[in-house]
């Protein structure tokens, strides 16, 4: 059902508001402390706007003002309102647009980042509660869909700004539950959580056709979840993690709050929860940081060294052993071993405080490796013009097929791989690139060529500080030895190229031409641990430059070039 052709009427009995909104900067910076409309339409004349199906966005921008609006979403409207996808979407949907990654946010700090329009909201723990309050009774855990594990102010704003659920129908909700008479509007301007405007409020709510099981569903999760919480709570666990379907944020949260525990209380690396062994088993990736971590703290810490050999010899009492991949992989000890390694702490007290500096260090050394690379680097394997033949060709004979062009990824950290899904678009390209060579009978072997041409031009560029450098190894005479120096010991003992010899062409006996993209993928990875990323740009430069010229056959030129 779609309903057109909408105005708002003015109501004869005009209804006078003692409690005014201030209109602050969440309303696209317009600042009125008078009034809002002196008169709405009522409550049946809403329901015959919309009747809570979708409204066609044109209808609700020529009846909402422009004060009417949380900041952006006006533009917003204006922007759908461009092309036909207003037909299909409603107020709510680019509401959600807007603020869909307030749900994603862990603390108050990460929300004010996200969205500086609530930069002035109040934590909860900063303001006095009076004695049966609202907020009295979440400090006291007597709510039944809120804890302390989130902050009140935070829970709030997920669901008013998050959800765009009516302050309303939370209070009703919340006085079944609670039993008594609940002013949330006291407490959303204690916390200083900006509202929103009535019109634009009651037209978010009737824009969504789903209101009321979207509502049902997201605070009976909430009071499932706060159950939960207080169960782990009560059997110990450290940090609680929910049942069930987790966004990628909630992981990488409960992850945060796991290694800060374990900072705290090293000793309970060893001591995981079924539920916490759970977390890892089920995320691989956390699982490998834990691991790369753990690596660092017992191999290359003197601390840890030293713990491993007393240890060792008190495992050996025990007539047991922990072996190098129990002692990287916690959740993968027995209880025995378990046993054991909680008699050696109580023991040892020395040893668990050496061991507490060790796991710094090897915390310390993970969050190096990520905050000093990106995870992940990406290079073209191929020419521009083959990318793009390769591209056209896939899309005629393969078009239900996903395609990545000739697109090679290098992991700055080794203990990195692909996820699954990118291996199978990665399998299913290969196959699609394999069919295109075998229509392109000599392609391999120029291209292969056209790999050996380029590293020798690179090299020379590093011997003679050309201009076509990039920028970090133009500045870095340092750095340019050490990369010409990596480059010759890769190419020593390989039969393809060496600085005695000069050029060999390809096909040459025994050789394959895969040891050049090996060569070029360490170069680039070395590149990258000396903080010369602008190298990919160059490198795929120089590239498509030399295969220029067997594109277009001035073989003789390039080789003149070489001599």
């Amino acid at each position: 059902m779609e309903i057109t052709n909408i105005k708002f009427y003015q109501n004869s009995n005009r209804i006078n508001y003692k409690n005014r909104i201030k209109l602050n900067n969440f309303n696209n910076g317009i600042s009125n402390t008078n009034t809002i409309k002196s008169f709405m339409p009522l409550t049946s004349q809403y329901l015959a706007f919309c009747g809570g199906y979708s409204i066609d966005l044109k209808e609700v921008k020529r009846n909402l003002d422009s004060s009417d609006y949380p900041c952006d979403i006006e533009k917003m409207v204006n922007n759908e309102t461009e092309n036909d996808s207003y037909k299909s979407k409603t107020l709510y949907d680019v509401h959600f647009d807007k603020y869909k990654e307030i749900l994603d946010c862990y603390s108050l700090d990460e929300l004010k980042e996200k969205y500086p329009e609530f930069s002035d909201v109040i934590s909860v723990f900063d303001v006095s509660a009076n004695k049966g309050s609202f907020i009295d009774k979440y400090f006291e855990e007597n709510l039944d869909a809120f804890t302390s594990d989130e902050d009140l102010t935070l829970s709030l704003i997920k669901l008013y700004w998050g959800e765009g659920f009516s302050l309303n129908d939370l209070a009703n909700f919340m006085e079944k539950n609670e039993g008594e008479k609940i002013n949330l509007y006291h407490t959303m301007k204690k916390l200083n959580i900006p509202l929103m405007n009535q019109h634009y409020a009651i037209v978010l709510k009737l824009s969504n056709k789903d209101y009321n099981e979207h509502f049902c569903e997201i605070l009976s999760q909430k009071i499932k979840e706060a159950h939960e919480i207080r169960n782990q709570k009560a059997q110990g666990e450290a940090v609680v993690i929910p049942r069930g379907k987790l966004s990628e944020a909630h992981k990488k949260k409960i992850s945060d709050s796991l290694k800060q525990y374990f900072k705290e209380h090293p000793e309970k690396i060893y001591e995981q929860s079924q539920r916490q062994k759970q977390f890892y088993e089920e995320n691989p990736k956390f699982k490998e940081e834990m691991s790369i971590a753990m690596k660092h703290a017992w191999n290359s810490t003197q601390e840890g060294k030293t713990v491993k050999k007393y240890l060792s010899r008190f495992m050996k009492k025990y007539n047991q052993k922990l072996n190098d991949e129990e002692l990287f992989s916690p959740d993968t000890i027995s209880k025995e071993k378990q046993k054991a390694l909680d008699e050696f702490w109580k023991r040892n007290p020395w040893a668990k405080e050496k061991f507490s500096i060790a796991t710094k260090k090897g915390w310390e050394y993970l969050n190096s490796l990520k905050t000093r690379y990106k995870e992940k680097y990406t290079y073209n394997l191929y020419p521009s013009q083959i990318r793009k033949d390769l591209e056209e060709y896939a899309k005629k004979y393969y078009p239900d097929k996903e395609f990545v062009s000739g697109e090679a990824i290098i992991y700055s950290n080794k203990e990195e791989k692909p996820d699954d899904e990118y291996k199978k678009i990665q399998k299913t390209s290969e196959k699609i690139v394999n069919k295109y060579f075998d229509n392109h009978a000599r392609l391999d072997d120029e291209l292969a060529n056209a790999k050996l041409f380029t590293l020798m031009k690179i090299k020379r560029d590093l011997e003679n500080n050309s201009d076509t450098l990039p920028e970090s190894l133009k500045q870095n005479r340092n750095k340019r030895h050490a990369l010409n120096n990596t480059m010759e010991g890769l190419f020593k003992n390989n039969p393809i190229y060496r600085p005695a010899h000069g050029y060999k062409r390809i096909p040459i006996a025994g050789v394959k031409t895969t040891v050049l993209s090996d060569l070029i993928k360490d170069i680039i990875l070395s590149a990258i641990l000396a903080d010369c990323e602008d190298f990919i740009a160059y490198y795929e430069a120089v590239y498509d430059d030399i295969w220029s010229y067997f594109d277009e056959n001035k073989m003789n030129q390039l080789v003149y070039l070489f001599k």
